[in-house]
């Protein structure tokens, strides 16, 4: 099966691609509400859902993104050189973890953080012991994570796979400048605020059966995705929100930001 929106190895569908960089763009008015509105949603009851923010040291972020969930009601961790992403935006870290390669004497000075955590294990990486740490010894069932991109890709790759270890305990998302990173493990269904015309797209982590999607102009019902086969790349949302069904597997969803909260 190939349709639009999907893609066999390394062609696109050109009509299922065929969103323009202009329509991705986000004006200023649209993202302050969509900040606000960040803020407001994560300010809830600790008792009501364990949330936990994990800032990295990926140089590809937004002070605007930081600040606005720093200020709501999380656990605010900081992996190694996460840290001076926060203090350069005048915010302290409530936990600092990693092997410190790339925490600097002068990030060190500055922190007033009580829980500072070494961990040398070369095994893992700093995003890891931050997301075990925030899964395992503070209960997260939310973990929003910043600063994932930057100019190594395969980081970001590293850091999928190791969400998906933890997916099946906690909901994890990774904001992106133009996209939020959903990592969704099945079976399951989910349903995700978007926009109208919205770009979505699919890949899987792992092959994975998608049983029905609702709310996207390219409908894969029934398809099996997989890295080599078939993926799901530059869909379009027709709704505020869409829908996945899921059979055995795991995706990454890459949702395009705009005017809406992405939880």
């Amino acid at each position: 099966m190939n349709g639009p929106g999907l893609s066999k190895g390394a062609p696109i569908m050109a009509n299922a691609a065929a969103v323009s960089s202009g329509r991705g763009q986000i004006h200023s008015t649209a993202r302050e509400g969509l900040l606000l509105r960040l803020r407001d949603s994560l300010r809830v009851s600790s008792a009501a859902m364990s949330r936990a923010l994990i800032v990295l040291a990926g140089e590809s972020f937004l002070d605007d993104d930081v600040r606005a969930f720093a200020e709501a009601d999380v656990r605010l961790i900081a992996a190694d050189g996460g840290a001076k992403t926060l203090l350069s935006v005048g915010i302290q870290p409530q936990v600092v973890i990693g092997d410190f390669d790339s925490l600097s004497d002068s990030t060190r000075a500055a922190l007033t953080t009580q829980e500072v955590i070494h961990d040398p294990d070369q095994d893992a990486t700093d995003f890891e012991k931050a997301l075990g740490h925030a899964v395992r010894n503070l209960g997260a069932q939310r973990v929003v994570v910043l600063g994932a991109e930057g100019d190594e890709p395969d980081h970001l790759l590293a850091a999928l796979s190791a969400a998906l270890a933890r997916s099946e305990h906690a909901d994890i998302r990774f904001v992106l400048r133009r996209s939020i990173v959903h990592v969704v493990r099945g079976p399951v269904k989910r349903t995700f605020a978007t926009f109208n015309g919205a770009r979505v797209s699919l890949i899987p982590l792992v092959p994975t059966d998608v049983r029905q999607t609702d709310g996207l102009e390219w409908d894969i019902d029934g398809t099996h995705l997989s890295l080599g086969g078939l993926i799901s790349i530059s869909n379009r949302a027709i709704a505020p929100e869409f829908s996945l069904s899921l059979g055995v597997g795991a995706l990454a969803v890459f949702v395009e930001r705009g005017d809406e909260p992405p939880w």
